[in-house]
């Protein structure tokens, strides 16, 4: 049986992801986990407890380059 990685979290580090992310909402950026709108707070909850994958951020903007949206997207590690 293949024993699962436990990755803990610093709270600062979350306490940061979820600062960071409430700016960008309040500048009118859409966040995406995995192709779907979410809350602020279920990121900042996948990006910390997640196990045996990290999320990568993909940044979309317009032709001003303002970022739009968000897009979290789960990496599985090997």
């Amino acid at each position: 049986m293949k024993k699962r990685k436990h990755r803990y979290y610093n709270p600062a580090d979350a306490r940061a992801l979820f600062q960071e992310l409430r700016s960008y909402e309040r500048e009118g950026t859409q966040l995406f986990l995995e192709g779907h709108p979410c809350e602020t707070e279920d990121i900042v909850n996948a990006c910390m407890v997640a196990e045996e994958q990290v999320y990568m951020r993909d940044f979309i903007s317009d032709d001003k380059e303002k970022i739009k949206r968000i897009n979290f997207v789960k990496i599985n590690q090997k």
